[in-house]
């Protein structure tokens, strides 16, 4: 009998140990958890620069689960700024060291990422992931542009994946997303007399 449950335990834990490396093996869209956010806004791409380069003014302001943004090596966002950010929503707690890695105002995106962000959820479960935030401007040649705002995590198994749309990760983050991208465009469409150029 002591055999038979040592033989159990051990193909037990070579079945958890296959499936944790076929989850790591898994091709980062089947890793990915997307959300986006679109907008069309009358204001020239300039403006939506100047607030991404001053970000640090107004980021605690676009909603109340804004924790932490701070500025760790320049005054301003622009291509290698990096950014420890803390974000508290709906039971889920996430610390990002972000980087911005593109500032391109001619070409109309900006993009930043963190290689590793830590969500805790309930004060209990631990998860891992990368995030990227990009952000693009397109001119519909009528005087209007159009935003995207793409964000991505990217876990580092498809388990710790679905524990997050589990715990609803997916929904609580698109919602705040939603509230933090409106409040942006809201800011950005009321900047006039911007004097620095970018």
């Amino acid at each position: 009998m002591k055999k038979l449950s040592n033989l159990f335990l051990a193909l037990l834990f070579l079945g958890c140990v296959t499936a944790s490396a076929r989850a790591e093996n898994l091709s980062e869209p089947e890793r990915t958890i997307q959300l986006g956010f679109s907008k069309v806004f009358k204001k020239e791409p300039r403006y939506v620069f100047y607030f991404l380069k001053h970000l640090d003014r107004w980021y605690l302001q676009l909603t109340p689960a804004h924790k932490k943004f701070i500025l760790l090596n320049a005054k301003e966002l622009k291509v290698g700024t990096k950014i420890e950010n803390e974000e508290k929503s709906h039971g889920q707690h996430v610390r990002h060291l972000y980087t911005v890695t593109k500032f391109d105002q001619g070409a109309g995106v900006f993009q930043m990422e963190s290689p590793v962000s830590r969500i805790v959820v309930w004060g209990i479960f631990r998860l891992q992931n990368k995030s990227d935030l990009t952000i693009r401007l397109k001119d519909n040649g009528d005087g209007t542009y159009f935003m995207t705002a793409d964000l991505r995590l990217i876990f580092a198994s498809k388990a710790d994946k679905d524990k997050a749309v589990f715990f609803k990760a997916d929904q609580i983050w698109q919602k705040h997303m939603d509230e933090e991208m409106t409040k942006a465009v809201f800011i950005v469409e009321s900047l006039s007399g911007i004097e620095e150029d970018l």
